[in-house]
């Protein structure tokens, strides 16, 4: 075999599949069409004298409720910042995401710089050169930042 009748082989094929394909799409596209051609009049009317509505239930009559009060808010004192009794890399993981959390939501760009001194103050660049001992100490200070 050469060459070029590989390629006759190939275009005949080509041209048999994209008859098959279109007479595929034509009869959905007919039955497509089936279904969304509007329903005669006549067709209209049979099923509207059919369909009976149904009557409305009938709700009795109550008393309208008097609303209860509000609670007054009360004020929460400010709590005071404990360590979570974690194990030391369940630590980590909550202080990196308890930080993430801070800086996303800090707008003035405070956080970053209170941050920065924390990792000077602890000589770290990032959380997991934290010892052990000072995990618990560094989450302390980080949830007391406003």
């Amino acid at each position: 075999m050469n060459i070029e009748e590989l390629i006759q082989q190939n275009t005949k094929a080509l041209i048999e599949n994209t008859a098959a394909l279109r007479e595929i799409l034509s009869v959905g596209a007919v039955t497509a069409a089936d279904t969304l051609v509007p329903t005669t009049p006549k067709k209209r009317a049979a099923k509207l004298a059919v369909v009976e509505p149904e009557p409305e239930p009938v709700v009795p009559e109550q008393e309208p409720e008097t609303p209860e009060p509000e609670p007054a808010p009360v004020e929460i004192p400010e709590q005071e910042h404990e360590v979570p009794d974690l194990p030391v890399a369940e630590l980590r993981n909550s202080l990196k995401e308890v930080i993430k959390g801070k800086l996303l939501a800090d707008t003035e760009g405070r956080i970053k710089g209170t941050f920065d001194a924390l990792r000077q103050k602890y000589g770290v660049s990032v959380i997991k050169e934290l010892t052990d001992d000072q995990v618990s100490a560094f989450y302390l200070e980080v949830t007391q930042w406003k």
